[in-house]
C-alpha cells in the first residue's frame, strides 16, 4: 500500500469515527410545537456535534503529527546510513588509494615521519625531526576523510642553543597523496639557497668572529678546497653538525649536474639511546646514509613532489636569476630525474671504502676554536650561520 492509500485510509477512518460520536438523531412530529424540553435536547445535541468536530481536529492533528514524525524519521534514518556508507566504507575505501601517515609507499613502507625525517636532513643542514611516541602520534594526526591528512611533527633547528621536545611546532598535510607545509611558524624547514656557497672571504669570516666576545659560540658552513674526512673534522675540536656526502657519481638523465646529498653527524636526540650520530663511525653514518636513499627511493610519487639543490658550475660570480637557474649557482630540480639522481648516487657510495668525505659541511665551537679552525683548514669560502653570546643571553 503506498503512502497516499494509507493516508486517505486513515482520514476515512478518523471521518467515520467522528460521525458516529455526534450522530445521535432527534425525533420530532412534523407539525408539533418545540416543547422547552425538546430544545434543550436539540441543544445538547448540537453541543455534541462541536465536540465531536473539536474531537476530530484533534485527532486529525494527531495523526498529521504522527505522519511527520515518521517521515522526519526515516529522512533522519535515510540520511545516517548515508553517513555511515560514506564514511566507514567510501572514505575508507579511498584513502587505501593515497599514500597514508602510517605508509607513504604502500604497505610496510616508511612512515610520513619517517619520510620526512629523511628527506630533510639529506637536503636541510641543521634540520632534525624528533621521532613522537605513539601516544604523541595519535595526537598529533588528524585524518579529515577521503585521504586527507594534517600531521604534527616535532622539529628541531639545530643551529639553536636551545631545544624543545615534546610538542608539534609543524604542521603538514597529505592530501590524496599531495604534500604541503601547513604552518612552521619558527620556519625551521625554510631553505637556504646558497648555504654554501658564501662570497665572504675567509679574512672577513675571521674579522666578523674576532668581533665577538669570548664567550660566543658559532655556526658556519664551509666549502672546502678539497674533501676532508670525517674523521679529520672531529680531530679538530669542533662540533660536526652536517655534512654533504661526497662521491664521484657522474652525472644522469642527461644532466649537467651532479646530485650529491648530505646527513646529520650531530643530534640531540636518539630514539633507542645507540643511534647518538656524533658517536658513530663512518661506516655507520655510510650506511645511515645510504638508509635514508632508499627511504627516499621507497615513495615515487611523493618523491617527485620533492625539491631537491644542485650546484650548476662552482662558486657564482653573480646572483642574478637566468630561467630558473642562479647563474653559476644552485639549481632546484624535481619530478622524475630525481629518482635517477639520487640511485645513482646512492650506488655510489655504497661502493665507497675507507673515511667518509665531504667538501661541504656545518660546524661550530667557540669563538677561538672557530678562528683556530680557520687559519688551519684549507678552505675555498665560509659563511656565518648563527652565533649565540652566551653573557648577553643569560644576563
Amino acid at each position: 500500500m503506498s503512502e497516499r492509500e494509507s493516508w486517505e485510509k486513515e482520514l476515512e477512518a478518523l471521518g467515520r469515527d467522528s460521525a458516529a460520536e455526534g450522530a445521535e438523531p432527534v425525533e420530532t412530529a412534523a407539525g408539533e410545537t418545540e416543547t422547552g424540553a425538546e430544545q434543550s435536547f436539540a441543544e445538547e445535541a448540537e453541543e455534541r456535534a462541536r465536540a465531536a468536530e473539536r474531537d476530530f481536529e484533534r485527532r486529525l492533528e494527531k495523526a498529521i503529527d504522527r505522519r511527520i514524525r515518521n517521515i522526519c524519521l526515516k529522512t533522519f534514518a535515510v540520511a545516517a546510513a548515508v553517513c555511515m556508507v560514506v564514511f566507514l566504507i567510501v572514505s575508507p575505501a579511498v584513502g587505501v588509494f593515497f599514500p597514508t601517515p602510517q605508509h607513504v609507499g604502500g604497505m610496510g613502507s616508511a612512515s610520513l615521519e619517517e619520510y620526512l625525517g629523511a628527506y630533510y636532513e639529506t637536503t636541510r643542514p641543521y634540520v632534525e625531526l624528533v621521532p613522537a611516541n605513539d601516544q604523541q602520534r595519535r595526537a598529533w594526526t588528524q585524518n579529515r576523510g577521503f585521504g586527507c591528512y594534517t600531521v604534527g611533527l616535532n622539529v628541531l633547528d639545530g643551529k639553536q642553543y636551545w631545544a624543545r621536545t615534546g610538542e608539534s611546532n609543524v604542521q603538514v598535510t597529505l592530501d590524496r597523496g599531495r604534500f604541503a607545509v601547513k604552518n612552521d611558524p619558527e620556519r625551521v624547514l625554510v631553505r637556504d639557497w646558497n648555504a654554501f656557497n658564501y662570497r665572504d672571504s675567509v679574512e672577513g669570516v675571521r674579522a666578523d668572529l674576532e668581533g665577538l666576545p669570548r664567550t660566543s659560540y658559532g655556526y658556519i658552513s664551509v666549502r672546502a678546497n678539497a674533501p676532508v674526512s670525517i674523521e679529520t673534522l672531529r680531530e679538530s675540536g669542533l662540533d660536526v653538525n652536517w655534512i654533504e656526502v661526497y662521491s664521484d657519481v657522474e652525472s644522469v638523465a642527461d644532466q649537467a649536474f651532479r646530485w650529491r646529498g648530505g646527513l646529520n653527524t650531530r643530534t640531540r636526540t636518539s630514539e633507542n639511546g645507540d643511534d647518538w650520530r656524533q658517536d658513530m663511525s663512518s661506516d655507520e653514518l655510510r650506511q645511515r646514509y645510504l638508509n635514508n636513499l632508499e627511504t627516499l627511493l621507497s615513495a615515487p610519487r611523493l618523491l617527485r613532489q620533492l625539491s631537491f639543490d644542485v650546484e650548476t658550475d662552482g662558486v657564482p660570480d653573480d646572483l642574478s636569476l637566468d630561467g630558473g637557474v642562479f647563474s653559476g649557482g644552485w639549481y632546484a630540480f624535481s619530478g622524475d630525474a630525481v629518482k635517477e639522481a639520487i640511485r645513482a648516487n646512492c650506488d655510489a657510495v655504497a661502493a665507497q671504502t675507507g673515511p667518509l668525505l665531504t667538501e661541504r659541511y656545518c660546524v661550530s665551537g667557540s669563538r677561538d676554536a672557530l678562528l683556530a679552525y680557520l687559519d688551519t683548514a684549507d678552505i675555498r669560502c665560509v659563511g656565518i650561520d648563527n652565533v649565540h653570546i652566551h653573557y648577553v643571553e643569560n644576563h
